[in-house]
């Protein structure tokens, strides 16, 4: 499980970061990245209904994700401060563990 002070909540105004931050693009993922305030990165993860009517899959998919990056945090290449929302495409929720974790650590 990611640690509370990694993930960011809704006061971090994900939805600012989302319409106005950097993007980086994927098969699998759409990264929106900003800059932070404090002085470490923190990570949202996005799965919209959008992806799969059913909640069990989105959820899946959700918690997938925030192990990878707590696996591999050390992996990713990018800025000690910043705000990333990691976005999910439809293709996702039928990749295997091993090719989302391959995507993301390839991009970050």
């Amino acid at each position: 499980m990611l640690a509370k002070d990694i993930k960011l909540s809704r006061k971090d105004n994900i939805r600012e970061i989302i319409e106005k931050g950097t993007e980086i693009r994927s098969s699998y993922f759409v990264i929106k990245i900003s800059p932070s305030d404090s002085d470490h990165t923190k990570f949202a993860v996005v799965v919209s209904s959008k992806i799969s009517k059913k909640a069990v899959e989105r959820n899946k998919l959700r918690r997938r994700i925030y192990e990878i990056i707590r696996l591999n945090l050390n992996k990713f290449s990018i800025e000690p401060a910043e705000k990333i929302v990691i976005l999910t495409r439809s293709r996702a929720i039928s990749a295997s563990y091993k090719t989302l974790e391959n995507e993301l650590i390839k991009i970050l």
